[in-house]
């Protein structure tokens, strides 16, 4: 789990801390994205209700390369642990389809953050160009 301070919507009161995101341990399937509830252990039971997600779409592809010049590699999910991927510290360029999205130095959203919107990010700042550990959509986009 992923626990941070989180304030609430309206502003009001002081927040608390909260689990953000479930992040599996190596080796182990990650939870289900959608989850029904139904209102009888019955298995022929037909009502059931889903509980809603984010409004809104998350989508980035991240290339090896400066300037686009790899293979593309689209996600809409959270990557707190590239070096289970083989990406940790190799993406040189971005391109942001939707949502805004958070880069870090570190694994686990640790470290320097840097957010990027909705764009094209054909280089990436010497501080950041092939030092990208973990990554997340921070605001859902349209």
């Amino acid at each position: 789990m992923n626990w941070q301070m989180v304030g609430f919507e309206d502003g009001g009161g002081e927040g608390g801390w909260q689990c953000v995101q479930y992040c599996p341990r190596p080796g182990s399937a990650p939870p289900a994205r959608v989850v029904s509830l139904s209102e009888s252990s019955s298995a022929e039971s037909s009502s059931t209700a889903a509980i809603p997600g984010p409004q809104g779409k998350c989508e980035i592809t991240i290339y090896s390369e400066p300037r686009f010049a790899s293979a593309a590699v689209p996600t809409s999910d959270d990557q707190p642990k590239l070096s289970e991927s083989g990406w940790q510290n190799q993406i040189a360029s971005v391109q942001i389809k939707s949502g805004t999205w958070e880069m870090f130095t570190e694994e686990q959203y640790n470290g320097s953050a840097m957010r990027l919107r909705p764009g094209s990010y054909p280089e990436l700042e010497p501080a950041w160009l092939k030092k990208i550990n973990s990554f997340m959509c921070v605001e859902p986009g349209n």
